[in-house]
């Protein structure tokens, strides 16, 4: 398990650690020059798994006599990025002590306790680890151009993303393009002596975590904090177990034992996939488990003192019973290694299971945070018709889960005034020949951030959901005070203002392929079925009403 242990900074002076236990650090002495010169100062630090180097240092800690015992194995203490926790850049609008939690009402989300936020968002396949077309190893590949996205991102008004993860180092003909996708860096360690894993390189041992892919993580994580963004980590990737063609859902995959020195294999039932390493509390070895743990464990303690993350327990785990056991495992194990070990409480996000099964029954009985919602769950038969959001737990409705890259303006306000928070999932750089082409869709781009400015005059965190406030089944409202109503034709509509008899309000317009707005004047409350006709040249389809009444809680 991961230590807590002091480290001691005194007149200048930088002491290794020995580690020894969680309240008694030996120390030596190592010079590293002025720069911290806090006499007398005690920090509290995180270790990685395996004690062999500092993660992160979390806080200053005071009050403690320091000792200078003699030791002699140590550990050289890096330099700090952080002696409190991660400042944000001003205005970015994301707290520097606070992580996002659930609003009340458990449908948005809030920082602040009062103010609550929409998410809405693009993600793509290689956030984090990049993937491409060549044999292994090619170190010409560029990486993807992630501080590049993510800028276009931010430019476009998003303010959430997904960064993905893979278990496999090479996927086959992923995009459709014929070309197998070689993937690194892995969150594993490869090491000599033991021969090659299928796609040529050195086989993994699971027990050695690959420090060029947390620091890349937690650099991604802190980049997109720096730009206002709010991220979920995922911790593993299932799709590729049973979606990835026969050649490579098992030999490209670490937890297969011909791919790693740990004779860790989650093919139990020698089918070709080993999606059974989602399913360990049931079927396979306690190793797997315990090598999981590992992981994961790092992957908290990465990100443990930033407050813009999320952490999602698995992308499209192939769904079963033994899965949904497994999933709720991971939940709860994350939240209880949170609770004791680590500065904050991330929310974790569970999601929809294998396409074609999971109908979301476990979510009421489930301890995650957030749901990831899907095309299989009850009632979700296609993007646009799917239910209201529950009232229990706040939904991402990601494309991904219902056709992978796609979708329209359109569907993201159908999915948001149905209470969802929509992402979009993107294919920056157009490779993607199985998705259709037609891509990036700098139209569904737009319309996410157009969400954002659109609805900031709006108390969001008073409104809920409705299929009957109007004739369009598409709308947000505060009875008697706030409405968004969205017309996906381009038809006249009614909006039930009878709750806002005596009040006036302040109509304004957007079109969604577009984001333009225009004034519409204001209107009188009282009406049951007040109507309303498309203002726009043209009448055309996606257009959302706002009505205001001026109360001003901003």
């Amino acid at each position: 398990m991961r230590r807590l242990l002091r480290i001691y900074v005194v007149v200048g002076v930088l002491f290794s650690v020995n580690i020894v236990s969680a309240q008694n650090a030996a120390l030596s002495f190592e010079s590293e020059g002025p720069e911290f010169n806090n006499a007398t100062e005690e920090y509290r630090a995180l270790w990685n798994s395996d004690g062999s180097r500092i993660v992160r240092v979390l806080e200053r800690l005071t009050g403690l006599t320091i000792q200078f015992p003699t030791s002699d194995a140590t550990y050289l203490v890096p330099s700090f990025p952080s002696l409190t926790t991660v400042a944000g850049e001003a205005g970015n609008g994301i707290g520097d002590t606070t992580p996002i939690s659930v609003a009340s009402g458990n449908r948005w989300f809030t920082e602040d306790g009062i103010n609550a936020k929409v998410f809405t968002g693009s993600h793509t396949w290689a956030s984090i680890i990049d993937m491409n077309p060549t044999t292994f190893p090619d170190p010409d590949v560029p990486e993807f151009d992630y501080e590049g996205w993510v800028d276009e991102l931010t430019a476009a008004g998003h303010n959430y993303m997904r960064l993905w993860t893979w278990g496999a180092s090479m996927i086959d003909n992923y995009f459709g393009d014929g070309n197998d996708q070689h993937l690194g860096p892995l969150p594993w360690n490869r090491v000599a002596g033991f021969g090659n894993a299928a796609d040529g390189g050195l086989k993994f041992d699971l027990t050695s975590l690959n420090d060029d892919y947390f620091d890349r993580l937690r650099d991604r994580v802190l980049y997109a904090r720096s730009k206002g963004m709010y991220v979920s980590v995922m911790l593993f990737e299932g799709w590729e177990t049973y979606q990835s063609g026969t050649q490579w859902r098992a030999a490209g995959n670490v937890f297969v034992s011909g791919n790693n020195v740990n004779s860790a294999s989650a093919d139990t039932n020698a089918d070709g996939s080993p999606y059974e390493q989602f399913e360990c509390s049931v079927t396979c070895s306690g190793t797997i488990t315990t090598l999981q743990h590992l992981y994961i464990d790092r992957v908290l303690d990465t990100v443990a003192d930033i407050t813009n993350v999320h952490i999602e327990v698995c992308n499209e785990c192939r769904d079963s019973t033994n899965m949904r056991t497994w999933s709720e495992h991971i939940v709860d194990y994350v939240q209880a290694y949170e609770l004791a070990n680590s500065r904050y409480q991330h929310l974790v996000i569970r999601g929809i299971g294998g396409i074609g099964t999971d109908d979301g029954s476990w979510i009421s009985g489930s301890s995650t945070d957030v749901v990831a919602t899907g095309i299989t769950f009850t009632g979700y038969t296609t993007l646009g018709t799917f239910p209201l959001s529950n009232s229990t737990r706040p939904s991402i409705m990601d494309t991904d889960h219902f056709w992978g890259a796609g979708g329209t303006a359109i569907d993201m306000w159908e999915a948001f005034t149905r209470g969802h928070h929509p992402i979009y999932m993107d294919d920056p750089d157009g490779r993607c020949v199985a998705c259709g082409g037609g891509f990036p869709n700098t139209a569904t781009r737009a319309s996410l951030g157009h969400i954002q400015t659109f609805t900031a005059s709006l108390d969001l965190a008073d409104m809920a959901p409705s299929t009957a406030i109007s004739s369009t089944q598409y709308a947000l409202f505060s009875s008697g005070k706030e409405y968004l109503v969205l017309q996906p034709s381009n038809g006249s509509f009614t909006v039930n203002l009878s709750a806002g008899s005596g009040d006036t309000y302040t109509v304004t317009w957007l079109r969604t392929d577009t984001g333009v707005v225009q004034s519409g004047g204001t209107v009188a409350g009282g009406s049951a079925a007040q109507s309303f006709a498309n203002p726009f040249s043209g009448s055309p389809s996606g257009i959302v009403l706002k009505l205001d009444d001026g109360s001003g809680w901003r």
